[in-house]
């Protein structure tokens, strides 16, 4: 069983808060999670930030889909392992969870928000222009990074 968003967030505060570290490193080996728990965590990602403390993203294994985009978009220095990987995609949850038109139109709304802030993240993060990453997530497909891969294409800075 993994780390909750609410306990991650929480335990970057009081690092900040208690510590003069420089730095807090991030260690990341998941198969994702909430696309809304993840930007809390770069919301507690940006406060550390915000109090001059850099934020080091690692990951040993695998970092797929959301727990992919806190490796790359909350990182001030990202890594990946030489045996990890990395996957991406776009919105692939296609269920509507709400009963009248009113209700599915919010939430496609969220969904659109949601989205642009992830390809602003993203475009900001990267060596790659919003319009890449648009086409890349246009179809929701998942893609698969080797950690070259992820390196050429600015997901992170460095392989160990």
């Amino acid at each position: 069983e993994g780390t909750t968003a609410f306990e991650v967030s929480q335990r970057v505060i009081e690092l900040v808060q208690n510590s003069r570290a420089a730095a807090i490193q991030v260690l990341i080996n998941s198969p994702g999670g909430s696309v809304y728990d993840g930007l809390s965590m770069l919301d507690a990602f940006d406060m550390a930030r915000q109090n001059e403390v850099k934020v080091i993203t690692r990951v040993q294994g695998q970092a797929q889909s959301m727990a992919a985009d806190l490796l790359i978009l909350g990182g001030d220095y990202r890594s990946i392992s030489k045996n990890s990987f990395i996957m991406t995609h776009g919105d692939i949850d296609h269920e509507l969870r709400f009963g009248d038109m009113l209700d599915i139109e919010t939430e496609i709304r969220i969904r659109g928000i949601t989205g642009n802030r992830l390809l602003d993240m993203y475009e900001q993060k990267t060596k790659r222009p919003r319009a890449f990453w648009k086409k890349m997530f246009k179809d929701s497909r998942c893609v698969y990074w080797t950690p070259e891969e992820a390196l050429d294409a600015g997901l992170v800075d460095v392989i160990f």
